[in-house]
C-alpha cells in the first residue's frame, strides 16, 4: 500500500464539555442561569464545599448571583436555595419585599431601610436547627464599608424570649460593634470593629452540661466569643434578611448589599476558616466574570 494511503492517527485538541455536579445543575435549572462562566463559578463553590465536608452541614445557601440585567430578573434568581431549590426558595413564603425599588444586580442583593427592602426566607431557625438548643450557624457576606445606626439588624427572627439576630456593624453609644444574638437572653458583641465587610460566620453550640458556646468570625478569624447558659431558644418565626422579623413586622431594617447567606449546622474553627476561604474565592470568581466589586 502506498504510504499516502497508510492509516494514521489524528492528533488534535478537543473541547470536552464540563460535567457539573448534580446540585449545581438543579440550581441552574431552577434559577434559569445560562451564563457558562457563572455556572463554572457556582459549580466550583459546590464542589469545594463538598470536597471539604461542608456541604452536608448546609441547609440553606443564597449565593445571590445572577446573569440577568434587570432588578426583577435578578430577584428571580436570588431567591433560590443552592442546597435544595425546593426549600426556602420562592413559591413558599420566600420573597423580596420592595426589592425592585432598588438596584438589584450582579453585585448582590441590596436591602435598604428607606424603601423597606428586605428578604423573607421562609426559614424558621428553631425548626431548621432542630430545636431551640441545637447547634447552628449563620453566615453572611457583605461588601459594606461602614457602620450603621443602633439596632440595625442584618438578619433576625424574634418572638418574645426566642430570638436569632445578627448585626454586621452597628454603632451603640458611639461604639461600633458586630453583634450575635443566637438565643433569647444571649448577646455577644465584638466591639470597636473597624472592618464591617467580609464573610461573617456566627455560630452557637450546646453541651449536655447546659453550657452554650457562641463565636463570631470574620474571614476565618474569630473576633469574639463567650460561653454561657440560657433557658431561651432561637427564633421561632421566619428569618428576614436585611431586617428583623419581630413577630411578623419588619423592624430595624439595614441598608447593605449582600453577596452570600448560609444557615446550617455549627462549624469548628478549622471548618469556619476553610468555609470563608471558599466563599471569598467565589466572590473573586464572580468579580472576574462581571467586573463587579463583590469581594470585600
Amino acid at each position: 500500500m502506498s504510504p499516502i494511503f497508510q492509516p494514521t492517527a489524528f492528533l488534535g485538541v478537543y473541547d470536552v464539555a464540563r460535567v457539573y455536579d448534580s446540585s449545581s445543575v438543579a440550581f441552574f435549572e431552577a434559577a434559569g442561569i445560562t451564563d457558562s462562566a457563572l455556572k463554572d463559578a457556582v459549580d466550583d463553590l459546590v464542589v469545594d464545599l463538598k470536597n471539604n465536608s461542608l456541604w452536608n452541614k448546609m441547609r440553606c445557601i443564597y449565593p445571590f448571583v445572577t446573569d440577568k440585567s434587570t432588578s426583577s430578573g435578578s430577584l428571580v434568581q436570588f431567591k433560590f436555595n443552592l442546597v435544595n431549590t425546593s426549600s426556602f426558595s420562592g413559591g413558599g413564603s420566600s420573597s423580596f419585599v420592595n426589592g425592585e425599588s432598588d438596584t438589584q444586580d450582579k453585585s448582590g442583593f441590596k436591602s435598604k431601610a428607606s424603601t423597606s427592602t428586605y428578604m423573607k426566607t421562609g426559614l424558621v431557625p428553631s425548626t431548621v436547627a432542630g430545636g431551640g438548643t441545637q447547634p447552628y450557624h449563620i453566615s453572611m457576606y457583605t461588601n459594606a464599608t461602614g457602620s450603621e445606626p443602633n439596632n440595625v439588624i442584618d438578619c433576625g427572627a424574634n418572638v418574645t424570649t426566642n430570638q436569632t439576630n445578627l448585626y454586621l456593624g452597628r454603632t451603640y453609644a458611639g461604639v461600633p460593634g458586630t453583634v450575635w444574638a443566637p438565643r433569647g437572653g444571649v448577646e455577644i458583641v465584638a466591639t470597636n470593629q473597624s472592618v464591617y465587610k467580609g464573610h461573617f460566620v456566627a455560630r452557637t453550640d450546646y453541651s449536655a452540661s447546659g453550657e452554650y458556646r457562641h463565636r463570631i468570625a470574620r474571614d476565618g478569624t474569630e473576633i469574639t466569643g463567650s460561653n454561657g447558659s440560657t433557658t431561651y431558644g432561637c427564633g421561632t418565626v421566619e428569618l428576614y434578611i436585611g431586617a428583623n422579623n419581630a413577630n411578623g413586622s419588619a423592624n430595624d431594617r439595614a441598608t447593605k448589599r449582600y453577596q452570600f447567606f448560609s444557615f446550617g449546622s455549627s462549624l469548628t474553627n478549622a471548618e469556619t476558616t476553610t468555609f470563608s476561604t471558599i466563599v471569598n474565592d467565589f466572590q473573586t470568581a464572580v468579580d472576574t466574570i462581571y467586573s463587579t466589586n463583590r469581594k470585600a
